[in-house]
Formats: structure tokens, C-alpha cells, sequence
């Protein structure tokens, strides 16, 4: 499953397929870029980058848009059989990149 979608979420859960996770909230998204074609978009917050590559994404930019997806996840090949159904979102890739002075500059105000 590429993603899921709850009522009421405060952060995006974006799951690796190295199984690393990253949890940011929803209230430091600045931007979500993404095209129409359903082949990749971008998170843009405060702290970090997120880009994300795969097919027939619009559903997920849809809950992202709605703060409505709980988690993305990246498919691992070694895991899951790849997915039959040929209109299902599907994440190939998902590359982070967090942005060191935003990160050092939100743990000190804690």
C-alpha cells in the first residue's frame, strides 16, 4: 500500500524502503508541487525536502492537499510482490533531504 488516509492526522508519516521514517507536521508543510500526470511530487517544509517518484499518484497529492494521508511509503521490492492492479498509487522512490540549519534551529527552541 503506497499510502492510507484517516479523518484528522497532524503529521505524514514517509516511510523508506530502508525503513527509515520521517514524521513531520502537517502545520510546517510550506508547498506541494506536483503533476498532473501523477508521476512524482514534492513536499517543501520548513525543515526539509521531500521528493517522491512513482504512477498514479494524484489520489495521495489529493489526501496530502486534504491533511488527510497518515503515511507514504516507498515499495521495497525484496518485501512485497510488486502490485497487480495497474491503477493503484505505486511509490518507486522516495528521496529526503533535510535541511541542517532549519532542523538544529527548531531543536533549540524546545
Amino acid at each position: 500500500m503506497a499510502f492510507d488516509t484517516k479523518d484528522k492526522v497532524f503529521r505524514l508519516r514517509i516511510r523508506g524502503a530502508d525503513d527509515s521514517i520521517y514524521a513531520p507536521g502537517y502545520n510546517i508543510l510550506l508547498n506541494l508541487l506536483y503533476d498532473k500526470q501523477g508521476t512524482h511530487f514534492i513536499l517543501t517544509y520548513t525543515v526539509m525536502m521531500v521528493l517522491v517518484r512513482g504512477k498514479n499518484l494524484q489520489k495521495v497529492v489529493f489526501a496530502i492537499e486534504n491533511g488527510m494521508a497518515d503515511f507514504i511509503q516507498e515499495f521495497d521490492f525484496k518485501r512485497w510482490p510488486e502490485p497487480t492492479d495497474a491503477t493503484a498509487p505505486f511509490i518507486e522512490s522516495i528521496e529526503v533531504k533535510v535541511n541542517e540549519n532549519a532542523a538544529a534551529a527548531s531543536e533549540t527552541k524546545h
